[in-house]
């Protein structure tokens, strides 16, 4: 079964705030499947680091999100997130601190600079859609997301190939999202618009190899 887990660190700190310490309301056992609602206060190994990370908005939850991590295949976060629970300003440095907390794959949402994806050694890197005007960028993530899980959930091989092709079907998604506001876009889309966006996306990527 694939678990997939958004960390969304906004939404997080707004669950943490509240206190399941009371008299009157004992806190109830946690189910088995339950989502991530705490987000780790990912402090640096030394000091002179700490500078160059974001202020971590949360703290005092880390050993509960390990717990979580232990139990993901496939994490799915931005690059700000990445680097706050990892302790890491280097992504590359980030992803292997975060996968060895437990995820099998990883994928690093970097906005209009695209996505990496992280799984076992090898990476993968999938740019962001050039588009000349951009609407909204409101939901782009959360198109990202959608369009990866719903290749996944179509095609759930999770081998290198298949998870590559996830990214740019998440990416598609996401390039479309910001062509207008919220849903509208979707509204309108078709099966053709997201094949041939996919072609281009291999097009932008794609190079000739080396010959001797």
């Amino acid at each position: 079964m694939l678990w997939v887990v958004a960390l969304v660190l906004s939404v997080c700190l707004g669950a943490c705030g509240k206190s399941s310490e009371t008299k009157a309301h004992p806190p109830k056992p946690a189910p088995a499947l339950r989502p991530v609602q705490v987000a780790v206060s990912a402090a640096p190994a030394a000091p002179k680091k700490r500078s160059r990370l974001p202020e971590d908005p949360i703290a005092g939850k880390k050993s509960e999100l390990e717990r979580t991590l232990k139990e993901v295949d496939v994490l799915i976060i931005n690059e700000g997130e990445a680097r706050q629970l990892a302790g890491e300003v280097n992504l590359v440095k980030a992803s292997r601190a975060i996968m060895g907390l437990g995820p099998k794959t990883l994928i690093i949402k970097r906005g209009e600079y695209g996505a990496l994806l992280f799984s076992g050694s090898t990476v993968f890197a999938a740019p962001a859609f050039p588009l000349e005007n951009v609407f909204d960028p409101t939901g782009a993530g959360d198109s990202f997301a959608g369009g990866f899980l719903g290749h996944l959930a179509k095609h759930p091989a999770m081998d290198r190939v298949n998870l590559c092709k996830a990214v740019i079907f998440g990416s598609v998604l996401a390039s479309f999202c910001v062509e207008a506001f919220s849903l509208d876009r979707f509204r309108t889309l078709t099966r053709l618009d997201i094949q041939h966006r996919y072609r281009e996306f291999k097009t932008l990527t794609f190079f000739e190899d080396l010959h001797p």
